[in-house]
């Protein structure tokens, strides 16, 4: 589930409504596929090939990883087969 934190400017989140174990799928990267890096990267999934530049608002049935809080903002540590 995804909501608007309450801390002002913070935007949106994703929270889990339920325990989570190690390698469960809980959503999918939405957005532009990009061949070259976008210079904002708060958003942004290197897979190989290319950038996901992910959705900054929800939309409903489109998937919410791009909110989801993350160790690092390294590109090298976010490459993901598709």
């Amino acid at each position: 589930m995804y909501r608007e934190f309450s801390i002002p400017g913070a935007g949106y989140g994703v929270f889990a409504a339920e325990d989570l174990e190690p390698g469960d799928i809980v959503t999918w990267y939405s957005g532009d596929l990009m061949n070259s890096e976008p210079s904002d990267k708060i958003y942004v999934t290197a897979i190989s090939g290319g950038f996901i530049n992910g959705l900054r608002k929800p939309v409903k049935g489109e998937g919410l990883a791009s909110f989801v809080n993350r160790e690092t903002r390294d590109m090298s540590m976010q490459r993901e087969k598709l």
